[in-house]
């Protein structure tokens, strides 16, 4: 009896442990969902009169977004990010206007690279930006106490981190730079990753994200005035 019971015991654990240990894949691509958003648009005169050149973000990430995987959205991140880093300066009327700069970029940019920047597309400044995180983690609910565990089997984080400098074009000097780090979590129950869930915690990050850039770049003041 005692023996039924340990094996019974046993075979209840190894399942448990299957079940939390189960990888999670990428939906289909028909089901995967957008990165994009629409940002708020700012009704106010330019903070700063200089225009800004947004640069392509550098994928500086360590890993991908989740395990192996790097397709869980509709398009390709550094694409989609680089589309609403672009909407999001132009929408904020923190500057005169913007310009969406696509170069290839080298390793190290030059004080020559960032004056022919300048003349090229008429600005008075560059923003660069380094994306060190953009990553999918879920951890079992094993840690929390009381009914929070008892309403989930996971908690689903997303965490985004970036380093941001805006550079004078004509002297080269790093008028502006911060590394911006957020996340969101959600509760989620075993089964397959929940589309809209990803979405939603992805955007809620993002949104975040870009909230404090334009904050902090508001703050920045004279720094950036001429």
């Amino acid at each position: 009896m005692n023996f039924t019971r340990l094996l019974t015991i046993t075979f209840f654990l190894a399942h448990t442990n299957y079940l939390f240990t189960q990888d999670i894949e990428p939906a289909d691509e028909a089901k995967r969902p957008s990165l994009m958003y629409q940002p708020t648009f700012e009704r106010r005169a330019p903070k700063y009169q200089e225009n800004i050149g947004i640069l392509p973000i550098v994928d500086a990430r360590t890993g991908l977004f989740y395990g192996s995987y790097d397709n869980f959205f509709k398009d390709p991140i550094i694409k989609s990010l680089q589309r609403l880093l672009s909407i999001e300066l132009n929408y904020s009327n923190l500057f005169g206007g913007s310009v969406s700069i696509k170069e290839n970029l080298n390793s190290r940019l030059s004080l020559n690279d960032i004056n022919e920047f300048g003349q090229k597309y008429g600005v008075d400044l560059i923003l660069v930006s380094h994306l060190t995180s953009f990553n999918f983690n879920r951890e079992p609910t094993g840690e929390l106490q009381g009914s929070v565990r008892a309403k989930a089997d996971y908690v689903n984080t997303v965490r985004i981190s970036m380093i941001v400098q805006v550079i004078d074009v004509k002297t080269g000097l790093v008028l502006f730079a911060e590394e911006i780090a957020r996340q969101s979590s959600d509760l989620a129950e075993l089964g397959k990753l929940d589309t809209s869930q990803l979405r939603n915690i992805t955007i809620k990050a993002l949104k975040q994200t870009f909230t404090d850039l334009k904050t902090l770049i508001e703050r920045t003041g004279a720094t950036l005035r001429k």
